[in-house]
């Protein structure tokens, strides 16, 4: 009788972890999704046809993916931060920190993958190849680039640093070895160092400066 009633819960608890983990991916794909079709349309509607132009190819695409992705990857990270955030009460919804873990790492892969696919399709696509290897300057002012530029840098050199070290220090020993405090400590100035993000997304967007500048 003991053993139906544990096998009945561990199905439960299957069950919960499942219906969390489909919700997780939905969610993913609305974020990869609605990003591009917007960043798209927008790009459409002020007739900025030197990114849309089928005759740009390949060239147009990274472009709108790469500005695309750079929403997701924030959506991304939020979503990161709230699963680590949860993962005591996830654990005991689950009845095993294993499943919370799985979900932190899940999506901790899905920000570095954004991350990187963010990054190499803007540094291959129009404006920014010129930007970055000609230092081009005809398209907007050079500080405000450099700027944009650097605060999306450091952010990305802090957040990868600190999700790849959560992989190294996912066993509860090495964990224990490396501190909690510390981590916690470091998971804090990662919080603070948001304020990057917020400068490299909303303050700086190219359709601002397009805007002002022309």
């Amino acid at each position: 009788m003991s053993n139906q009633k544990d096998n009945s819960k561990e199905r439960l608890n299957d069950h919960i972890f499942k219906k969390y983990f489909t919700i997780l991916i939905f969610i993913y794909l609305l974020a990869i999704i609605v990003p591009y079709i917007l960043v798209n349309l927008n790009h459409s509607i002020n007739h900025c046809n030197h990114h849309t132009s089928p005759k740009n190819g390949l060239d147009g695409f990274l472009w709108i993916l790469g500005r695309s992705l750079g929403f997701s990857l924030f959506i991304s990270f939020v979503i990161t931060s709230y699963v680590g955030y949860k993962m005591r009460p996830l654990a005991k919804k689950f009845h095993a920190m294993k499943k919370a873990r799985f979900l932190h790492h899940f999506s901790s892969i899905i920000t570095l993958l954004l991350l990187s696919i963010h990054v190499l399709a803007l540094v291959f696509s129009e404006p920014w190849n010129s930007l970055i290897f000609e230092f081009e300057k005809n398209h907007f002012p050079l500080t405000i680039f450099l700027l944009k530029l650097w605060t999306g840098i450091l952010f990305g050199i802090m957040m990868t640093f600190l999700l790849i070290l959560f992989f190294l220090l996912r066993e509860p020993k090495k964990m224990r070895k490396f501190g909690y405090k510390r981590f916690i400590f470091l998971h804090r100035v990662m919080m603070i160092a948001t304020i990057l993000l917020a400068i490299h997304i909303f303050l700086l967007n190219t359709e601002l400066v397009i805007m002002f500048y022309g």
